[in-house]
């Protein structure tokens, strides 16, 4: 309950974007391309509290937004490959899960917003400048993935 909790801040930062995105007419549901570098107990249930936050949220109804999760198997280039493949499928927000995850998903885009989660340390990964000015297309938080308001400026 407490990772779900903290995890609502992740689905807020990414919301604004989300519904930027989705403000123009669309005929298709736009994606949210979720990528989990391997399955491991603490990324596991990181994205299980993700789901139901975007579930509750109304962000994966399947008419206006589909969440669609992918898992790397410990592989960059599978990360890498499918962030490709959430770029070509038009996804409007990417989530990515561990550090090489978030690492595959900055080198692959600086046009659409990346929240990363489950990082020990994004500024060491040099995924961020800082936790409170990340200046780049990315944003989240420590291991924790607790966020707070400061993370809503995505630039």
């Amino acid at each position: 309950m407490k990772r779900a909790l903290s995890i609502i801040g992740l689905v807020l930062v990414g919301l604004l974007a989300v519904l930027w995105f989705s403000s123009r007419a669309a005929t298709r549901p736009a994606i949210i391309g979720i990528v989990q570098f391997v399955h491991q107990p603490l990324l596991d249930e990181t994205h299980r509290g993700l789901i139901a936050e975007l579930n509750r949220l109304g962000l994966n109804d399947g008419k206006r937004y589909i969440a669609r999760t992918q898992v790397a198997d410990k592989s960059f280039d599978s990360s890498a490959q499918i962030i490709r493949q959430f770029l070509n499928d038009q996804s409007v927000l990417v989530i990515a899960i561990a550090t090489p995850a978030a690492q595959a998903a900055a080198a692959q885009t600086t046009r659409i917003p990346i929240v990363f989660a489950a990082i020990t340390d994004p500024v060491a990964a040099k995924l961020v400048n800082s936790l409170e000015h990340p200046g780049k297309n990315l944003t989240g938080d420590r291991k924790s993935t607790r966020l707070n308001s400061s993370h809503a400026n995505i630039s």
